[in-house]
């Protein structure tokens, strides 16, 4: 471990020679860890100083108090769904990767070898639930395939380490092709876009658009 921790203390004299003292450290790993084996479990120590009444330091003595503090790797997860949009009851890829921090080239790497659980919430719902788990490669990526039933969001998410935190992927979005239906010996769809943001409504600035064998025939307001 190089440089300083930072700290700050305020203690208050309850007795002659006693006093009690509160404060937090700061710890920087840019500056102040050199070493990934310093995610690690770490013992609280204190130093005392006894000072001459005209200044100068008399004595000091350094002591370990009861208590510890397990300092952990910062862990992230990202995650990616495709084709979009997909076909409901097909096969759909889901993507990612898990990094953490390294303190020695003070970037995030990939975390080999570790089980990372696929979870789902179903578009409307607020509930996750894990659908499957997978194993992070030697760069930390992360891919599955599973089948697509209905619209919603998924999301991979890892529990920790001894060494590193958890980490849960920003959600990404899958859902349904357009359905398409038979008319005249060919199939159509509907096609509804937006102008300015603003939901369908079926009047004013909406324009509706009609699709015959994936070219444009037709479009009014």
């Amino acid at each position: 471990m190089s440089g300083g921790l930072r700290s700050g203390f305020t203690c208050y004299e309850t007795s002659l020679q006693i006093a009690d003292c509160e404060g937090s450290l700061y710890i920087d790993p840019r500056y102040d860890l050199d070493s990934n084996n310093d995610a690690t479990t770490w013992k609280i120590g204190v130093l005392t100083q006894l000072w001459k009444p005209r200044g100068g330091l008399k004595a000091e003595k350094a002591i370990t108090v009861p208590g510890t503090v397990k300092v952990k790797r910062w862990a992230k997860a990202t995650v990616n769904a495709s084709p979009e949009p997909v076909t409901k009851g097909k096969t759909i890829t889901v993507t990612g990767s898990l990094k953490r921090a390294d303190w020695v080239k003070h970037t995030y790497t990939g975390y080999a070898g570790k089980t990372v659980s696929l979870q789902f919430r179903k578009k409307g719902s607020s509930v996750y639930s894990t659908v499957k788990t997978a194993t992070s490669s030697s760069t930390g990526a992360l891919k599955t395939t599973v089948k697509a039933s209905v619209d919603g969001y998924w999301r991979w998410t890892f529990g920790g380490s001894s060494t590193s935190g958890t980490a849960t992927a920003t959600a990404t979005g899958s859902w349904s092709a357009p359905q398409k239906h038979s008319g005249n010996g060919s199939y159509f769809e509907w096609l509804l876009l937006q102008r300015d943001g603003a939901p369908f409504t079926g009047r004013g600035r909406d324009l509706r658009v009609l699709v015959a064998s994936g070219q444009v025939v037709d479009a009014w307001r």
